[in-house]
């Protein structure tokens, strides 16, 4: 006799068929049957019985004997089998008993979403037992349920265990959702039978993206949470940095700042690339990318969003731009970049003659005591979009788009003369624009020691330096991984992906590059 295991009781998801319709076991189920159902199965009759009979409805365990981590073990397994020992008492008759009920068995609730409760109070149940030293299953089973079973009413409730479970395991496989999806197509002659309303739709017609998107953040939530406090989990993934070559600052409270905090790593990899080139860095600054460790107040408003500032370099073997160190903040302000930036040169060996902004204030305020003989640029780019917000923001008549150009040309002057000649050039096209002028000669003092023209340029030979050719690659990195679902994520669920997923895709890309395993 072929012994019970524990996956002819539990559902493994290597054995769901959810392209596959089942039939509930062919037990008496008239109108006027008897609502419990009692039998006794051999071995083998049982799994046929119950391997149809939990897939045709959905059940949740319910543990007896204080067994309740049975659902969990190897599938394959043995039962266990009790070994009488003298004693008194009354002496022990099972081997083993489970009881699965029905789903929906919970009482009723309102929901706030148009939708039908899970629990009505289903009675249902099903209760198996082994007699000792019998090769036999006694089964207990209260069929009759009291809410509709049809494929159509479920349908309309979230999926089961047994389609989570399998999509679960898809995704430990490292199928996508392409993948999987072509998995869940019916056979031919399903999809005949179906026409022709012969069969039920199987489970997999209610599996859908949402499911499986829901999956994998669910695995992402338990794989990025070190510790369910937050500032915990952050300190755990700084020392595995650590741990793995990398330089981690963590300070959760910055010294006058109580309502701030500073969170900043560069990985072993990142420090390699950010050591082997010395050309033009970019600060790039990327709002709400996270939840803020702590709630602060801004501008009269309750900020409790995180911010992630970037640190990217133009690396020589790709001639792209890849992200070199990594900082989380809640505060866009000059003190906390300046003691970020002082950290990259004291403990990451971080040197450089030129550094590249947006227009943001605070970045364009780092002090030039931060980092001795430095060029600071503004970002072609933001300088347009600024100036373009600005003039729409000032001066909503039909001519601001004949300013555009002698701006355009203005931000592109090849020297300090041409600069002056558009400059007056453009007050005398424009002098109602008082607004817009009042605002520009804040860019043309000389004093500025910024760079924002083409002629200011050290590289203006071979390119146009803008933060488009540096960040391009980062920002889609950042929004394929983190930012379409993760905005309002813990720090750590940050510090995940960018560590792992965001990692990996650009040392890929370096590592092919530098073998001559791609154009670059």
């Amino acid at each position: 006799m072929n012994p019970l295991k524990i996956k002819d009781i539990f559902l493994q998801s290597t054995d769901f068929r959810p392209t596959e319709t089942v039939e509930p076991y062919p037990i008496p189920r008239a109108h006027d049957s008897p609502s419990l159902f009692t039998a006794t199965f051999t071995f083998d009759e049982f799994r046929a019985f119950w391997a149809t009979e939990r897939i045709a409805f959905q059940w949740e365990f319910r543990s007896e004997g204080g067994r309740r981590d049975f659902a969990q073990q190897v599938g394959n397994t043995l039962l266990p089998t009790y070994v009488p020992r003298e004693g008194r008492g009354k002496p022990r008759q099972f081997d083993w008993s489970f009881r699965f009920r029905c789903r929906r068995h919970r009482p009723p609730k309102d929901l706030a979403i148009r939708r039908e409760s899970v629990g009505t109070g289903c009675p249902v149940y099903i209760r198996m037992r082994k007699p000792i030293r019998q090769d036999t299953v006694q089964i207990e089973y209260l069929w009759r349920h009291n809410h509709d079973v049809s494929a159509k009413a479920r349908a309309m409730l979230p999926v089961g265990k047994n389609e989570l479970n399998w999509t679960k395991s898809k995704i430990a496989e490292g199928l996508d959702w392409m993948g999987i999806k072509t998995q869940l197509q019916p056979s031919e002659d399903v999809l005949r039978q179906l026409e022709l309303e012969q069969v039920e739709p199987p489970p997999s017609t209610n599996i859908s993206y949402q499911h499986f998107r829901k999956a994998i953040y669910r695995q992402e939530t338990s794989e990025c949470r070190k510790a369910e406090e937050m500032a915990k989990s952050v300190r755990l993934w700084m020392e595995q940095i650590e741990q793995e070559g990398g330089k981690t600052l963590f300070m959760e409270q910055i010294e006058d700042r109580p309502d701030s905090f500073m969170i900043a790593w560069s990985t072993s990899f990142q420090l390699q690339i950010l050591l082997a080139n010395q050309s033009i860095f970019y600060v790039d600054t990327t709002d709400k990318a996270c939840k803020s460790l702590k709630s602060t107040e801004a501008n009269g408003k309750n900020v409790e969003a995180g911010l992630l500032f970037t640190l990217l370099v133009k690396d020589q073997a790709t001639h792209k731009g890849i992200p070199v160190a990594y900082m989380i903040g809640n505060l866009e302000s000059r003190d906390i970049l300046e003691r970020w930036l002082i950290w990259l040169q004291d403990e990451c060996r971080w040197k450089t003659s030129n550094l590249m902004v947006d227009c943001s204030i605070p970045d364009s305020q780092i002090p030039y005591s931060t980092i001795p003989n430095i060029s600071k640029y503004y970002c072609a780019f933001h300088i347009g979009c600024a100036w373009d917000r600005k003039m729409k923001q000032l001066h909503r008549v039909p001519d601001w788009e004949m300013m555009r150009p002698p701006l355009q040309q203005m931000r592109s002057a090849s020297s300090a003369e041409r600069l002056v000649a558009g400059w007056s050039t453009f007050k005398e096209r424009f002098p109602g624009a008082t607004g817009l002028i009042q605002y520009l000669e804040t860019w043309m003092v000389p004093s500025m020691v910024a760079r924002w023209a083409v002629y200011m340029r050290e590289y203006r030979s071979n390119q146009q330096i803008d933060a488009c050719n540096l960040v391009e690659e980062w920002h889609v990195a950042l929004k394929r991984h983190h930012v379409g679902i993760g905005r309002d994520a813990r720090p750590d669920r940050l510090i995940f992906f960018l560590h792992g997923e965001v990692e990996a895709e650009f040392s890929e890309m370096y590592r092919k590059a530098r073998d001559g395993l791609e154009l670059v």
